[in-house]
């Protein structure tokens, strides 16, 4: 079987190190700066539960931030595949090579975390800023609640009667056009039949749109505020699995930490055992007793 000269993997994982070292340069995630500001407008405060969230989406869609952990996840999946490669090559390497490889690893290991976490940051404040947003527009909604006194409420309850009134009398007024059911009908009246059909589609086609249906919780209808609560409670629930998250990444920064002193250790253990075993060979010409024939004559 053919094998591999020393000389020919020294130079096969010289070039693996150099492509890998190239190909993991930091690319720079303006995790910091990059920024979200939604505003809770009138014009979402009036939007149907269900759309709102999608709206929210969207906004965020095109913000500075999101374009950040797009680049950052683009970064992230680059920098996987080359620990992989660094990873084996480190495998099948020796010697020398063999540790710069290892070192070379971990110093990539820590670049990969500090991504981990820069995501992490910018996931939290995705998240935070989502949390503030429904916040003010759920402050909004029950400003315009609290508008509405018992004597308003009453106002509105007398206007809604005097216009189902209005439309009782109007119903009677239209019979008396149309006449009796048989006579003969008046361009008026099929002009108003047709009419009042569409109508009917319309609203029906209204209600039944999806972007005017209420929202749901468990199956059951809820108001808006209360789906806008849920939401909030979401973005809290986010935020607590991040912070778990960012436990994970001390664990593994520890775990960094320590293969980084093992890999010292190793290389010290070979740079004494070395010292150790030169100065054993150097020594042994030098023993007294194989140098009595110099004081011999």
């Amino acid at each position: 079987m053919f094998k591999t000269s020393k000389f020919g993997k020294t130079l096969i994982y010289s070039a693996a190190l150099a492509a890998i070292v190239m190909s993991t340069t930091p690319v720079t995630v303006f995790a910091s700066t990059a920024d979200w500001a939604p505003t809770a407008s009138e014009k979402l405060v009036k939007m149907p539960a269900t759309y709102l969230k999608r709206a929210v989406e969207r906004d965020f869609a095109s913000s500075a931030l999101a374009s950040a952990l797009s680049e950052n996840t683009d970064t992230m999946a680059a920098k996987k595949a080359s620990l992989k490669d660094l990873q084996e090559a480190a495998e099948m390497a020796e010697g020398d090579l063999r540790i710069e490889l290892q070192h070379q690893y971990l110093a990539e290991k820590k670049a990969y975390i500090r991504l981990m976490g820069e995501r992490q940051d910018m996931q939290r404040k995705h998240a935070e800023t989502r949390i503030k947003f429904y916040q003010r527009l759920l402050r909004k909604l029950e400003r315009n609640n609290q508008g509405t006194t018992p004597e308003t409420q009453a106002l509105i309850q007398q206007q809604e009667e005097a216009k189902q009134r209005f439309s009782a009398m109007s119903d009677k007024v239209d019979m008396e056009v149309f006449g009796e059911p048989g006579a003969k009908r008046s361009k008026y009246s099929v002009d108003y039949a047709k009419n009042e059909l569409a109508l009917k589609q319309l609203a029906a086609a209204i209600e039944g749109h999806p972007m005017n249906q209420s929202a749901q919780m468990d199956g059951e209808p809820i108001s808006k505020q209360d789906y806008i609560k849920r939401l909030i409670q979401d973005g809290e629930s986010e935020v607590a699995l991040i912070d778990q998250k960012d436990e994970l990444l001390g664990y593994m920064a520890k775990l960094v930490a320590l293969d980084a002193m093992a890999l010292a250790e190793e290389v010290e253990e070979i740079q004494l055992g070395g010292l150790a075993e030169s100065l054993e060979e150097d020594q042994s010409p030098f023993d007294p007793a194989d140098n009595v024939d110099l004081f011999l004559n």
